[in-house]
C-alpha cells in the first residue's frame, strides 16, 4: 500500500512550494514526517476538544483521499468558524491521480460534510502562482473574492506570497 510519506516523498519538488511542511526541511524522513503528522493531528485534537468547551474557538478537519485502497492525496478545514459558518479548504492530490476527478469528487464529499454540519461558506486561501488550484476552484464554482499582496500564505506558513481568496456559498 502507497503510503502519505511515499507519495509525499516522491512529490516534495512539485507540492513543496504549495505545502510548506513537505519540504526536506521539515519532513526529510519518514521518522519526520510521522512525527509532524502525529503534532499536526493532536494540535487538530486539541482544537476540536477547545471548541467543545467554547464554541467561539476555531477547529480543523482533515480526510485522507484513497483510490483502489492507496492514499493519493488529502483534503481538509481549516479554521471552522461556527459563528460566521465559514471555513477554509485545503487539498492536494497525487501527480498520478491528477486530473481523474478525485480531487473534484473529494470537494463534493467535503461540502456534503460542511453542509452536515451547517457551514454555509467554503474559502480557498490560493498563491497567485498556483495555476492548478485557481483552475480547480474556477471549475468547481469558487468566486475570486480577493487579491492581497505581500502576506504571509497562513498562520503555519510565514511565506510571503500574493494570495487570492475564493470562496463558495453552500445551499442545502
Amino acid at each position: 500500500m502507497q503510503s502519505a510519506f511515499d507519495v509525499i516523498n516522491t512529490e516534495r519538488d512539485r507540492l513543496s512550494p504549495w505545502f510548506w511542511w513537505m519540504s526536506k526541511e521539515v519532513t526529510p524522513t519518514k521518522g519526520r514526517f510521522l512525527l509532524f503528522m502525529m503534532l499536526y493531528l493532536a494540535d487538530t485534537k486539541r482544537k476540536e476538544m477547545a471548541y467543545k468547551f467554547n464554541p467561539i474557538q476555531l477547529y480543523d478537519e482533515q480526510f485522507m483521499i484513497m483510490v483502489d485502497e492507496k492514499f493519493c492525496g488529502m483534503i481538509g478545514f481549516d479554521n471552522i468558524n461556527n459563528i460566521t459558518k465559514d471555513a477554509e479548504i485545503w487539498y492536494f492530490i497525487s501527480q498520478k491521480n491528477e486530473n481523474t476527478g478525485v480531487a473534484s469528487q473529494s470537494l463534493q464529499y467535503i461540502t456534503n460534510y460542511a453542509l452536515a454540519h451547517d457551514i454555509n461558506r467554503l474559502y480557498a486561501k490560493i498563491n497567485t502562482e498556483n495555476e492548478r488550484s485557481i483552475n480547480f476552484v474556477q471549475r468547481n464554482n469558487f468566486a475570486l473574492q480577493k487579491i492581497e499582496y505581500g502576506i504571509p500564505i497562513s498562520k503555519r506558513n510565514p511565506k510571503i506570497a500574493d494570495v487570492m481568496t475564493w470562496e463558495k456559498f453552500l445551499v442545502k
